[in-house]
């Protein structure tokens, strides 16, 4: 609408990161996942084992080869973002942010698709691409939904004008925490599962459960302390990383 300019960028910034949460959620994840998979399919990856080439190597090949890809698209439509500045309606520092939070879920999305693909070829191979397609069209949707809550709801200064409060660093530790630790997991797992049987696979897998187990604990005593020693919070917080400890146990 001409009449009201001040909208106008903010309309059209969320127009272009629907288009890279599409590319970055979707798209180069799910390419992560078919190029692992095809070529465990065509029975390739075996000749590229036996050679000097580790698992943990290819893996980070592949990773390596979507993160190019997503700068690649980044760079096809980062200017037009960063353009609607200048149009009103919208902050640089909210710019950033959506797109620094967008590139850190592309990796993390993108080591999901990897560690599915080596899961799923000796486990479920007809519906790991399936249950993939629909892990990543609905964490797109998600981060769509955050996309216009940031823009407008002015998370983005909120959040920096309040970052050294310590509840805004325990949750930022948080989700650092989260992300990295689970970005590993998924990264561990996968090399296990694309190792020999006779090789040793458990004991990565167990280091970095340990190093999560530890890093919780400590999350969990900063909730409580930050929290006024709330016994519902602590719950609450309790109850995800003792279902995934279970969950590991059966494994």
């Amino acid at each position: 609408d001409p009449d009201h300019p001040m909208v106008f960028g903010a309309d059209l910034f969320l127009w272009f990161m629907g288009f890279l949460i599409v590319m970055g959620f979707v798209v180069i994840p799910n390419s992560a996942y078919n190029a692992l998979a095809q070529e465990m399919r065509d029975r390739t990856f075996e000749l590229v084992v036996i050679t000097p080439l580790t698992p943990a190597r290819i893996l980070r090949g592949k990773l390596g080869s979507a993160m190019a890809q997503s700068c690649l698209y980044a760079s096809a439509i980062v200017p037009f973002m960063v353009f609607t500045y200048f149009l009103g309606g919208i902050d640089i520092l909210t710019v950033l942010f959506c797109m620094v939070l967008a590139f850190l879920a592309t990796i993390l999305l993108t080591l999901f698709a990897l560690f599915a693909a080596s899961f799923a070829y000796k486990h479920a191979p007809r519906m790991g691409g399936a249950l993939l397609a629909m892990a990543l069209v609905g964490a797109a949707i998600g981060a769509i939904g955050l996309s216009i809550s940031i823009v407008h709801f002015n998370v983005a200064q909120e959040y920096l004008q309040n970052f050294f409060k310590k509840e805004v660093l325990l949750g930022t530790g948080t989700v650092l925490f989260v992300a990295v630790t689970y970005g590993a997991l998924f990264f561990t797992v996968a090399c296990t599962q694309l190792t020999f049987d006779s090789a040793n696979r458990s004991t990565p897998v167990r280091i970095v459960l340990a190093v999560q187990c530890v890093g919780w604990l400590a999350l969990m005593t900063g909730v409580f302390i930050v929290s006024g020693r709330d016994d519902e919070v602590l719950m609450a917080l309790t109850a995800f990383p003792l279902a995934q400890f279970f969950i590991a146990g059966i494994f």
